[in-house]
């Protein structure tokens, strides 16, 4: 739980000009000061003030000191890792932060809270493994891949799979697209807050070798859509509901 602009200790009152001292430690790479202020005042360690960008931890995070993010990680609780940062209503979490561009303050806090995995800032729709997708960090995507238990990336769990399959299809990790239209065909069909995996294939073009052959989409919807082989098609529509404007695919 954060504790906002101030907290009731032993040594008193801690005032929002005291927290400052804390967050210039943090922001300077100072883990002296940093540590020394919080053994003092150990519940300033989920502070979070209206200029602050979130808790000591979201700061550390975001100038990248590492080692810092390090320290307060095992200062925390499981709980107190889960905070988010309030300022502009947004429900950041550290690891969402982190998950955009630093792999060993990923693997520090997932350590100790794997619940991080899921939370997600719900006004983007995007969980840790998609912000990192998101800035091609894909070393991350897939450490952060191989610790999510698949049934929650499900479509009925939301549309963050069919995200990540987008994000997959925009980067041309088609291994990784692979990956999961095996495991979930109809993610290609799954509706996300843009648009489902087959529109976004759709607007890359440079994607097909001669930029107009079909001759990837043959492969790909075959083993992605079931399609009843006892009939003889030789043109036939897919219609993705509720993406506007019908798809048609013929010559396959």
């Amino acid at each position: 739980m954060a504790v906002e602009l101030s907290g009731s200790e032993n040594s008193g009152e801690i005032r929002e000009h005291e927290y400052r001292a804390l967050f210039t430690a943090v922001r300077r790479g100072d883990l002296h000061k940093t540590l020394e202020f919080l053994t003092l005042h150990p519940t300033a360690k989920t502070a979070v003030l209206p200029w602050s960008w979130g808790t000591p931890l979201h700061n550390a995070v975001i100038f990248g000191h590492e080692q810092i993010v390090e320290e307060l990680v095992q200062l925390m609780t499981e709980e107190e890792l889960e905070t988010r940062k309030s300022d502009s209503g947004e429900g950041w979490s550290a690891l969402c932060l982190a998950a955009r561009d630093n792999l060993k303050m990923v693997k520090c806090m997932v350590t100790k809270n794997k619940k991080l995995l899921g939370i997600a800032v719900k006004s983007l729709q995007l969980t840790p493994i998609l912000f990192a997708a998101q800035y091609g960090r894909w070393d991350i995507v897939r450490y952060l891949y191989s610790l999510i238990p698949f049934e929650d990336l499900m479509p009925d769990k939301g549309p963050y799979c069919s995200k990540l399959l987008s994000f997959c299809l925009y980067a041309k990790q088609f291994d990784f697209a692979w990956e999961l239209l095996q495991r979930c065909p109809r993610l290609a069909c799954t509706p996300n807050s843009e648009r489902s995996p087959i529109l976004t294939f759709a607007g890359v073009p440079s994607a097909f070798p001669s930029r107009t052959s079909l001759k990837f989409w043959q492969w790909w919807i075959y083993n992605c859509i079931h399609i009843d082989h006892d009939r003889h098609v030789s043109d036939f529509r897919i219609n993705v509901q509720n993406q506007g404007n019908e798809q048609v695919i013929k010559g396959i």
